[in-house]
């Protein structure tokens, strides 16, 4: 196939067929497809998008290109929620245990940062000795064991998306809807849930500047999702602030663990109600022994429960759960502010500020 005559295609303003797709795909995973021809594609896709059919194929093309999880037979549901990115966003750290509690599976394949937001593995990443890189085997033991993993794509899965995700993030195109759709539901359709919970930000501290762009992405991640038979939901959150208190790998960690041993600032909280009121079914099985509803969260979520299921969490990630988090200097916390005139700025000049190691700044 001849790549420079698909790059123009897609220049043009054409659509690419299936086939098309798929050999793209597939030469740019062995290194037939060299980089810089996917780049020069991918910025094609940014300003001249594709249509719903060609992201659901290049979703499945990506998803394909790895290996999909299996599970045994008769195994808990297995529920996932993916946010799009946002400055200060900690919620899946704590909605992860939080729904391995309510005898699910949760099977998460996270992220690194993208842009200015922070990703989830950098976050775990700041507890000392937590490992992110587990293998599928390592990872399906941990899940039978307490619900609940949270790693990056190891090699066999998604290698496809793995490789464009990086050339993204140097080349001006994270913003693109079409590779965006592609990115998020190939890692979470290789997962093989039962349903998917999507949270997508939109303001100044996210990719979605606007609500309008927000609800055409989560309507296309909705559609490609129930498409291979996924039940998946969505949620819009406004980004304009950080979430939470602070900004910064280990800061947010912190807030974490705050939160889970029942502190923490409301805002996080009711990001946490909305993501698993829409994870859960508002009916749980007869004799479930903790049968979570949407009028339990806030009181779970103060108990001591979470604490220990974060604290199981950590160890089968083989952390030192004994080693501190670094020091910080309070110069490196970012407040919430409510003035809204500078709402705006600072969101994106948090996620700036939190990119930078927090170890390396002075007081």
């Amino acid at each position: 196939m001849h790549f420079p005559s698909l790059i123009e295609k897609k220049r043009d303003g054409q659509a690419l067929t299936t086939k098309e797709i798929n050999n793209l795909v597939e030469d740019f995973v062995v290194g037939d497809l060299p980089d810089y021809q996917m780049s020069a594609l991918a910025m094609a896709v940014f300003f001249r998008g594709m249509t719903s059919a060609e992201t659901h194929h290049l979703t499945e093309a990506m998803m394909q290109s790895g290996r999909v999880l299996r599970y045994p037979e008769g195994s808990p549901p297995k529920i996932d929620k993916h946010s799009t990115g946002g400055v200060g966003d900690k919620v899946s750290l704590v909605l992860a245990p939080l729904l391995a509690c309510d005898e699910v599976w949760v099977p998460m394949i996270s992220d690194r940062g993208l842009g200015i937001t922070g990703g989830t593995l950098d976050k775990l990443e700041s507890i000392p000795g937590f490992n992110v890189n587990l293998d599928e085997k390592r990872a399906l033991k941990q899940l039978e064991k307490i619900g609940v993993f949270m790693i990056g794509q190891t090699e066999d899965i998604c290698p496809a998306d793995k490789k464009l995700y990086a050339l993204r993030d140097v080349t001006g195109t994270v913003p693109s809807q079409p590779l965006i759709v592609a990115s998020i539901m190939s890692k979470k359709l290789a997962e093989n849930l039962d349903r998917l919970v999507l949270d997508v930000k939109f303001g100044s501290g996210a990719f979605m500047k606007t609500k309008e762009e927000a609800e055409q992405l989560a309507k296309a991640m909705t559609s490609v999702g129930e498409s291979m038979k996924v039940k998946t939901s969505s949620l819009l959150s406004p980004m304009d602030e950080p979430l939470g208190r602070n900004v910064g790998n280990a800061l947010e960690i912190a807030e974490c663990i705050e939160i889970l041993q029942g502190g923490g600032p409301p805002p996080c909280k009711i990001s946490t109600h909305s993501a698993i009121s829409s994870a859960l079914p508002t009916a749980r099985p007869s004799g479930s022994s903790i049968g979570l509803r949407r009028y339990d969260i806030f009181t779970f979520i103060d108990s001591p429960t979470l604490f220990i299921a974060l604290a199981s969490f950590c160890a089968s990630s083989f952390v030192f759960m004994n080693a501190p988090l670094p020091n910080f200097t309070s110069s490196t916390s970012r407040s919430r502010f409510s003035a809204s005139f500078l709402l705006m700025m600072l969101a994106t000049m948090s996620g700036c500020d939190g990119t930078v190691p927090v170890t390396s700044r002075s007081a």
